[in-house]
């Protein structure tokens, strides 16, 4: 017996020691280790709606998106940032969408393990974007919750939201999706599983009985007068050769913005639409379209526009399909706010832009209509994701005040319940919960007591309430408003001046804040009116950024940057009296700064002459002053007979509110200090313990009364109402010691 129960038990043992090891075998074997994924939204089951028809069928068609991850994009930042910088040697050498992805994709093994999964569970579609940082593809809605161990269901906004403008409905997920462990680890996102974080139009109409015909509102002549880009046009640009596309995750009708054309005479026009993902064929926002379409025409009308329509979902697709086709501009009169989308779909979305950027691509985007409330809700402050970007740039609303003669002649901010639009409207501006403040981002007025280390927004303003723009909709035409019309009229503006440089300019943001630093006068500055939250002041703010644009006198500034794309100057050739508004790094030489020097027969190398008054002789480089060049002097040199030279780096530009000059008795040598030219009228002349103008002072004899540049053979006076410009250099006479004055133009 004894014998019996010592084998049971041995047997027992053996037994379970065999099921122990062979279980966990078959457990493993059966079971993949899965990860989540993040997502654009996720649904709450507490507001599911069982009856609603908003979620795809089970056999309907979902257009997904997965994110790839790529260690190679932690540098992308700092190489498109190069791209906007004159100093760099990558100074506006734009990629290609290919070149991009080569630089900065995902690797290739990471891409075909997951074109490889997607292959085996079904998926249609299958593409790989030029970028190597998305994957689109299509399957069954049924087939997504299968594998993605989710249930799509349809949720029903609650009341305050759906007053608030948002639809009743969207579609969403119940939960992150989840997928095995080697392909999530692959992936940051995987989007287009729902349509809650819509972006929403952000035109407003007037409170207005629609025009019999455009008598009431703005046509495209008006507008170009008023911000100067009639000078643009007489000039002969209509933005020829400029590729605008617009983002419109709807359709439109084509009738109502062929009549806009044919009233306003804009004949020949190309307007092409690109279907993302099937198009779009609901019409609920077209409205919206056809505003976009006619405010850019009305000022681009040799421009190609694209309108890029598809779903209005979370796939990011038609942002690809932009970035891919590599436009010249993209407009976006769209928005949702940061708090609707989750922070992997933001960082998503920014790495396209973020290509687009690099591509040259300048992205103008409407900078919200609810003030400093994007959600439309009172009780939270928050921007719109679209706008917040760091490689965009966001166009905040003004109003016109007073308004006569359809000229301008004084301007506000669209400030916040105003009643012009409806009530909670006005411009959108604010601070961003995801994105950084960029290195650019600096000037007077940016750093205030809001300022939190995050992107702020808008950069700049335009027209968004009255007077109204004319648009053709709905078979007749309407007065409109927002920060819509605001967008699509820069950015056809924007492509007469691409025309005339006959290149992309990229991200804009740089440059625009540059100007508002040191060429102020590109700008109307405003500095009256808030968004519910913050108040307009000098400079830039959260209501207009800079304010509203000069168009003429920003395409001479963008021109006078990309002339050299290694500076911001060129000199004609010969011998030319000149200066420089900009203070150089200590130990920096003219040899240095500047290009196409001749050195005369016996002069020292690299010549640059400054004039030194109290002996009435010139010192030449090497010897002080002439070693460095220095904003308020003027120079003499000799450039390249045939090729003239050029001002080879820019430096550091005069911020100050004045700059004084020293004057010697006798003949002094000096030049505007700074971007902009200044009026003669303006100046300043301090002696003798006194301040008084110039023309007093010219009357007093302290000095003669006009100051003299050199046209290549003869001295050219000028006097009172003329004006100085920078990077040319002046004499002026002074009969005893004192002080020139300059104040910032």
């Amino acid at each position: 017996m004894k014998s019996y129960f010592r084998f049971a038990k041995v047997l027992f043992w053996s037994l379970l020691a065999a099921t122990a090891i062979q279980l966990p075998q078959r457990s493993f074997a059966s079971q993949e280790s899965i990860s989540s994924v993040p997502t654009e939204a996720v649904g709450s089951r507490m507001s599911l709606d069982s009856a609603s028809a908003m979620a795809p069928n089970a056999a309907g068609t979902l257009h997904l998106t997965f994110a790839l991850k790529s260690t190679a994009q932690q540098n992308a930042a700092r190489f498109v940032n190069s791209l906007s910088d004159p100093k760099s040697p990558n100074y506006h050498h734009w990629l290609t969408p290919d070149q991009y992805g080569q630089r900065f994709g995902a690797t290739t093994s990471d891409i075909d393990a997951v074109v490889q999964y997607l292959n085996q569970n079904g998926f249609s579609k299958v593409k790989v974007w030029p970028n190597k940082l998305f994957i689109s593809a299509e399957t069954p809605t049924s087939a997504a919750e299968a594998l993605f161990k989710v249930k799509i269901g349809s949720y029903r906004r609650s009341a305050a939201e759906i007053a608030r403008g948002f639809s009743p409905d969207f579609y969403a997920p119940d939960a992150e999706p989840k997928i095995g462990t080697a392909i999530a680890s692959r992936l940051s996102g995987i989007f287009g599983l729902s349509n809650a974080a819509q972006h929403r139009p952000l035109l407003k109409r007037a409170p207005a009985v629609a025009d019999a015909n455009p008598a009431g509102g703005l046509n495209p002549s008006d507008l170009a007068e008023l911000y100067s880009g009639a000078a643009l046009h007489t000039a002969g640009y209509e933005g020829a050769g400029v590729t605008v596309a617009i983002f419109s995750p709807t359709a439109y009708s084509t009738s109502d913005v062929n009549s806009f054309l044919s009233y306003n005479k804009l004949n020949g026009t190309d307007i092409t639409i690109v279907n993302v993902n099937g198009g779009n064929s609901d019409l609920s926002n077209s409205e919206e379209a056809c505003l976009d379409i006619e405010a850019v025409v009305g000022q681009a009308p040799a421009a190609a526009i694209k309108v890029y329509e598809g779903p209005n979902d979370g796939s990011l697709d038609i942002f690809n399909q932009m970035a891919s086709d590599d436009p010249g501009i993209v407009t976006e009169s769209y928005g949702a706010d940061e708090n609707s989308v989750t922070a992997a779909y933001a960082d998503s979305y920014e790495s396209l832009r973020e290509q687009m950027a690099a591509e040259g691509i300048s992205i103008i985007v409407a900078g919200g209509d609810n003030g400093a409330y994007d959600s439309n809700n009172q009780s939270t402050v928050t921007v719109s994701v679209d706008a917040s970007s760091a490689y965009v740039t966001a166009i905040g609303g003004t109003e016109l005040s007073p308004f006569i003669n359809d000229t301008w002649n004084g301007e506000i901010a669209w400030t916040y319940n105003d009643g012009t639009l409806g009530t909670n409207s006005g411009s959108g501006g604010g601070l961003s919960i995801y994105y950084s403040q960029p290195s650019w981002q600096t000037g007077p007025g940016v750093s205030n007591a809001d300022s939190n280390g995050m992107r702020q927004i808008p950069d700049v303003s335009t027209l968004a309430s009255t007077p109204f723009y004319s648009i053709y909709s709905g078979g007749q035409f309407g007065e409109y408003g927002g920060t819509s019309c605001a967008c699509q009229f820069f950015g056809g503006s924007l492509a007469l001046i691409e025309e005339q440089l006959g290149e992309k300019l990229g991200n804009i943001d740089p440059d625009l804040y540059n100007y508002g630093m040191n060429n102020a006068s590109v700008y109307h500055d405003i500095i009256s009116g808030n968004n519910g939250v913050y108040y307009c002041t000098p400079n830039w703010d959260f209501v207009t950024g800079w304010g509203s644009p000069d168009f003429a006198k920003l395409a001479l500034a963008f021109q006078n940057l990309t002339v050299n794309p290694s500076g911001v100057h060129s000199f004609g050739s010969g011998l030319q009296m000149f200066s420089v508004p900009f203070s150089f790094d200590a130990g920096t030489t003219p040899a240095e700064e500047l290009s196409g020097l001749v050195t005369p027969a016996g002069a020292p190398a690299y010549v640059v002459a400054a004039y030194l008054p109290l002996t009435s002789e010139y010192a030449i480089s090497p010897t002080a002053p002439a070693n460095t060049l220095s904003p308020g002097i003027g120079y003499w040199a000799r450039f390249n007979a045939s090729s003239g030279g050029k001002l080879a780096v820019s430096g550091t530009a005069v911020t100050s509110p004045t700059f004084v000059d020293t004057l010697s008795p006798g003949w002094n040598m000096v030049g505007d200090p700074y971007m902009n030219s200044v009026t003669i009228d303006s100046l300043q002349i301090a002696a003798s313990g006194s301040t008084t103008s110039f023309a007093n002072a010219a009357g007093s004899g302290i000095v003669l009364p006009e100051f003299y540049d050199y046209n290549g053979s003869i001295y050219v006076p000028h006097g009172s109402g003329d004006v100085l410009n920078p990077f040319d250099g002046y004499w002026i006479d002074a009969a005893q010691s004192c002080q020139l004055i300059f104040t910032s133009p």
